[in-house]
């Protein structure tokens, strides 16, 4: 398909996004589209807040069990100076959608971004897409699209324009229906309220045990809503779970434990602290 095509038909699937009105960018749906609109397979959602935390949610979320050692460093940022699309963005301050091959080796050299790249080339992800939405200081916000083998076309870039542009707009009005509504975002997710107890207290860091004497039911009671709600939010176990939940802005105020992340889509350094998309 042509550029003007691919971007019709993206433009497409986010005014049926925008239909619905939503306090937060819709995450896990758009990690559904872009990889089709880009004929890639994985997607990642990529996040830096002005208090240090960072974190990433990927599709699809087992990916990161390819290559275990390499997500492990991630998560303590001791790799951002080898990533090319990472340099770029922050030696240059141009926020247009961009790929690592095309960071001249004047930002980064061969040498430097090489041990990261053969690790994701084992995943299949050493060409990346960068589409960043949102850049107000250290906050960050960008979806990553992902493949192996060959770069991305000059004419991906081009309906990559297009998407930004369009999540921008998507970011641009979940921002004004806070303000209008007051709303805490992501309340819309299809929870049960007895699941979205569950997924609480889990987040607080009580067991599954201590969950059940807390809710009034059976340990398997408590197995049976969480497996529930792996399948609603499109996730497999309860790290995961917590996780879009905190994305979405659903869960409350109470603290959530330090989750170092066992074979999980993200990484974060620090306390995990709840992050608006």
């Amino acid at each position: 398909m042509d550029v003007a095509t691919r971007s019709a038909d993206w433009l497409g699937e986010v005014v049926n996004l925008m239909r619905e009105p939503s306090p937060t960018v819709p995450v896990p749906e758009l990690l559904e589209l872009l990889p089709g609109a880009f004929g890639v397979w994985a997607a990642s959602w990529n996040w830096f807040d002005p208090d240090g935390s960072f974190g990433m949610v990927m599709n699809p979320a087992e990916l990161p069990l390819n290559e275990r050692e390499t997500l492990d460093v991630w998560s303590t940022g001791e790799l951002f100076d080898r990533h090319a699309l990472v340099q770029w963005f922050q030696l240059t301050g141009d926020l247009r959608p961009w790929t690592m091959a095309r960071v001249p080796t004047g930002v980064i050299s061969a040498r430097r971004r090489l041990p990261l790249e053969r690790s994701l080339a084992r995943m299949g992800m050493e060409h990346q897409l960068s589409i960043v939405y949102r850049q107000n200081g250290p906050t960050h916000r960008a979806f990553v699209m992902a493949r192996g083998r060959s770069d991305f076309s000059d004419d991906d870039l081009a309906v990559a324009r297009v998407v930004q542009r369009s999540l921008e707009a998507l970011d641009r009005q979940a921002a004004v229906v806070r303000r209008m509504t007051g709303a805490r975002p992501g309340t819309d997710l299809g929870l049960t309220g007895r699941e979205l107890a569950v997924l609480q207290l889990i987040a607080e860091g009580e067991t599954t045990r201590r969950t059940s004497r807390a809710l009034a039911c059976s340990p398997r009671t408590v197995e049976k809503h969480l497996e529930h709600a792996y399948r609603r939010l499109g996730v497999r176990d309860r790290l995961n779970a917590v996780r879009v939940l905190q994305v979405a802005g659903v869960l409350g105020a109470a603290p959530v434990p330090d989750y170092r992340l066992d074979a999980a889509p993200g990484a974060y350094r620090g306390p995990v602290r709840r992050s608006t998309p």
